[in-house]
């Protein structure tokens, strides 16, 4: 009798800890990320990216490392425009 409820409380335990971590793993952010390349297919490093949040306006500048590729972090959970290249 103690084995089956140490082991349906062990089995409780254990699924309330998974959902907990999977509750906290989702986020309501996300990114952009890419590589820049020019017209030949060449790899830009240092090149500069921005978006723009539609809603508010925000402008986020990034700048892409050695290999050409760039990661804007963190975005709010909505459109983005005007994703340029300089």
């Amino acid at each position: 009798m103690k084995t089956k409820l140490f082991t349906k409380m062990s089995f409780a335990i254990f699924i309330l800890i998974f959902s907990l971590i999977s509750v906290s793993a989702q986020s309501d952010q996300g990114r952009i990320a890419g590589t820049v390349t020019d017209a030949n297919g060449a790899v830009v490093p240092g090149a500069t990216v921005t978006v723009t949040n539609e809603k508010t306006g925000e402008i986020r500048t990034v700048t892409c490392k050695d290999d050409g590729t760039f990661s804007v972090l963190a975005l709010k959970a909505t459109l983005y425009k005007n994703i340029g290249v300089r």
